[in-house]
Order: C-alpha cells, then structure tokens, then sequence
C-alpha cells in the first residue's frame, strides 16, 4: 500500500520583523497638579510611563507608598529595554520593563549604565557609604568605599572606563582612570594643578587644570591654556572623546559682571563662544554635530545651541533635568516642557505635545521585534 502524501507544511500566521522606534519614559502627574513647584516631593502619587513610538509599553503607579519612585535618576533606558532601580529595607531591587529581574544586597544607586558585546555594564554607588560599584550582568567586577565616581561611562578604544576622584591626605583630591574594572591613580604632570576633570584617549590621560588662576588642558605633560581670563572660573567642565578626537565644554564665569558664558574646544581647537550671560545645562557632542541646550539669564530664554546655531526655543518652553537629547541620524530630539507643565518633545525644530501633565526623563531611538501577521505584511 503507498504511503499517504506528506501534508504541506501550515504557513504561519505570523511572522516576527525588526523595527525602529523612538523610546521615551516620563512621569505624569494628576491634572492640575502644580509639579514644578513641588518637585522634589517623592510623596504625591504619579505615574511612570515608558513609550515606544505611540504604543505606551509600560503604565505604573509611582511615588508615596509605591515601589515606583519618580526621581529620575532611577530611570534609565538601555536599547529597547526600560530600568528603574528601588530601594526595599536593606536591598535594592531593579525592575526592567516593570518587572523584577534581581535584588542587589545593600541601598545603591545606578549612576549609569552601557551594553557591551550583550553584557550589562552598570555604575552605582551606596546610598549610605558612598564609593563606587561596578557590576557586570549584575555581578559585581570591582567596588570602593571612599572614591567617588566622576564622570559616566566612556569607550576608550574597546575599553569601558570612567574618571573616579577621592579625598587626599593634607586636602585636596585624588584622582583615578578606572578601565575594565582596573583602578589606576592620575596626577598631574610634574605635579602641579587641580585636576577638574578627565578621560583618557586611547589609553593617555587627558585632563582640565586649575593652575595659577587659569585653565590649561593637559596631554602627555604638555599644558595648553584654554580658559585665558585670570580670575574666572571655569564649571562644570566636560570632556568627551569619540573615534580618538577629543571635546571640551562648559561655562565659563566672569566674577567682574557675574555672567556665564558657553564655550566649546573641538579637536582641531576651534572655539564656540555663546553670548555672555548664557549658561549651558546640557550638551551633546559627537564628530558629526554639537548641541547645547542652556539659559540666557539676561532674558530668562532658553535657547539651543546647533552645530554652533543659536535656535530661540518656544515661547514658554522649556526643558527640565535631566535634559534629554538624542540624536539619530539626522534628527535631534529634545524633551521639554510648556507654559502648563504638559510634556513635549522638539525634533527638528517642530513640536509634539504627548498630553499628560509632568515630563519626560528619558530618550532612545532603538530596534525592536514585534509579530505580525502575514496578511496585514502582504497588504500593499
């Protein structure tokens, strides 16, 4: 007897496809709620919000008595994927997506976190003690009681670093490059000057000195004097490197009018100065453009600054900590908030109102799977 024919395999209903797709999370407030007022108050129940494009992927209660908490700087947005870290009696419990995924022993904080080749990468510190704990998928690689990380994460190379400092013996401050978990100390060159601040660029460390009542950036013990005004002072400095090239920026202060002024060194050394009385809160700087976003204290406007193009930004816009940005491709995306407090968000210079009263903390532009069905696919 011939065996039966084979049935033809049953053709799925659905397929899995790759998409693209702006993140965003945010805190909402009940309507009406005076939020910037009262900010600080972790006590008023919200909302925590996490967004992928129009679809709200994650819709929580936070503040009071919730597990939820609506300070921002326990929020973070990594690829596709939204963290909050929480603090539970003598544990810290870290939620992704709104889920639980591990307790950590003892109150930490995460200051930041960076994906490397599929492994999490996160930098936190205790809320009690202080000092720094670097984990990997959780695990811990290497921690510290009394140095205090310094900066965020940075690729030198295909190595993850961060600049730590701590107190010195007599006063002062000691600084540290801590790279793959390594925690070597840095000082200056023939041992004079405040350092300010520092990364290293492919290994050699590169650093802001105070010295003499001036500003100087140092490499390889050679000092090149960038914020020339004796007597002004230079805050909050930031330096950034991307593919080798080296980026400085920050406010400059002049005790003789008591304005702030913006200023930019690229790798070339060429300068950006702002108009005076103008104080950057935010910057984004990469090889292929430079952003700020800051306050004109003269006229209490906020303004961006693109590619050196200052943008006058809405009329009673404006952006709050921690100033998201993102840049993808050619499209810049700024989070702000209206006149009312209701959350906005800028791309490219048009507005789009997101309808809930409180603002955004976070922002990605990532790739996600999702299921389709074959006929909506087929449909021209």
């Amino acid at each position: 007897m011939p065996a039966p024919p084979t049935p033809e395999p049953a053709e799925a209903d659905s397929v899995l496809v790759e998409e693209e797709a702006l993140f965003y999370s945010a805190v909402s407030y009940p309507e009406g709620y005076d939020w910037r007022s009262n900010r600080d108050d972790t006590e008023v129940g919200c909302r925590l919000l996490f967004v992928r494009g129009n679809d709200i992927i994650l819709d929580r209660p936070a503040g009071g008595e919730e597990s939820s908490s609506p300070e921002p700087d326990r929020h973070r947005i990594i690829g596709s994927d939204f963290y909050e870290d929480c603090n539970a009696g003598d544990e810290t419990v870290i939620y992704r997506n709104g889920r639980e995924i591990v307790r950590l022993k003892g109150c930490e904080s995460i200051n930041d976190a960076m994906m490397v080749d599929s492994s999490l990468f996160t930098l936190g510190a205790s809320r009690q003690d202080g000092g720094f704990v670097l984990r990997k998928d959780w695990k811990i690689l290497t921690r510290s009681t009394n140095i205090q990380p310094a900066s965020p994460f940075y690729k030198d190379g295909e190595h993850l670093c961060f600049s730590a400092v701590s107190s010195a013996e007599g006063g002062g401050t000691q600084w540290y490059v801590v790279t793959d978990g390594d925690i070597r100390p840095v000082s200056p060159s023939g041992g004079k000057g405040r350092i300010q601040s520092m990364i290293t660029i492919w290994g050699t460390p590169a650093m802001i000195l105070e010295m003499d009542g001036r500003y100087y950036l140092q490499i390889k013990g050679t000092n090149v004097l960038i914020v020339q005004e004796s007597g002004y002072k230079f805050f909050l400095p930031v330096m950034r490197s991307e593919e080798g090239y080296l980026f400085i920026d920050g406010n400059v202060y002049d005790p003789n009018t008591g304005k702030y002024q913006y200023r930019f060194w690229d790798a070339v050394f060429n300068v950006y100065s702002s108009e005076r009385g103008f104080k950057r809160e935010a910057s984004l700087l990469t090889v292929e453009r430079k952003v700020a976003v800051g306050r004109n204290f003269t006229d209490g406007s906020w303004t961006l600054i693109d590619d050196f193009e200052e943008i006058a930004l809405p009329a009673g816009c404006r952006p709050y900590p921690p100033y998201p940005m993102l840049l993808h491709g050619d499209t810049l995306c700024l989070a702000l908030v209206d006149g009312d407090g209701k959350a906005l968000l800028w791309e490219n210079g048009k507005i789009r109102s997101l309808g809930f009263n409180g603002f955004v903390d976070g922002l990605s532009y990532s790739t996600f799977t999702r299921k389709v069905s074959v006929k909506d696919r087929r449909s021209p």
